[in-house]
């Protein structure tokens, strides 16, 4: 489109379902070391401690996993950082793209209809 001019292009990307299925089985899986301890001990304070140390080292390995965007698959869309001109009708722009977030500076976030 003329009188459009693309500053950024962004890939979009998502955690797929499959991931956060494994992510919510895992935290079942902290009441695995759980339960052992309190069955051989039969002390809660030690299977609390079990507990909070499990969760703690699935909570840092999750957390590492999913801000480093190891688990992140694109989907094959784009969202594009714009600056309009003054000869751009902002209907015919609106007609095309989809804005996202309208940012102070005169630019636009958008993404193709």
């Amino acid at each position: 489109m003329e009188g459009l001019e693309i500053i950024e292009c962004i890939a979009v990307e998502q955690v797929p379902y499959s991931v956060l299925s494994c992510l919510a089985l895992g935290i079942f899986s902290i009441f695995i070391p759980t339960s052992v301890v309190y069955k051989l001990t039969k002390n809660c304070d030690k299977t609390f401690l079990t507990e909070m140390i499990s969760g703690l080292i699935y909570l840092v390995i999750m957390t590492g996993l999913l801000v480093s965007g190891i688990l992140e698959k694109p989907t094959g869309e784009y969202q594009y950082k714009v600056r309009i001109t003054e000869d751009v009708s902002y209907v015919e722009f609106t007609d095309k793209y989809d804005v996202i977030t309208e940012n102070g500076d005169g630019t636009y976030i958008v993404q193709e209809k």
